[in-house]
């Protein structure tokens, strides 16, 4: 909800609670801040399992949006995140 964002957006001073990143859309001025359900129960609101994360660190997360399709073993897991491109948010360019 709007107060559950705000509430975390001040109490994180707007920065993701991994990185630091505060940086605000140049056009909006608004903070995309991003909130993470830790244990991806979008119905379990409490605090302890709420972080607020800038996209880059959202989506480094173990269960992020369509990652969360049956990745049963931790090998496949494996697998799958050395062989993914994961570039900064806003970078344009291929890491070397």
């Amino acid at each position: 909800s709007k107060h559950v964002r705000r509430y975390l957006l001040q109490k994180y001073k707007h920065s993701c609670c991994k990185c630091g990143w505060s940086k605000l859309h140049p056009v909006s001025d608004h903070s995309p801040l991003e909130i993470n359900h830790i244990d991806d129960n979008a119905e379990n609101t409490t605090e302890a399992n709420l972080q607020l994360l800038c996209p880059n660190c959202h989506s480094l997360t173990e269960i992020f949006k369509t990652l969360t399709v049956t990745m049963v073993g931790s090998e496949e897991k494996d697998t799958m995140f050395r062989s993914a491109t994961v570039r900064p948010y806003g970078c344009n360019i291929e890491a070397a």
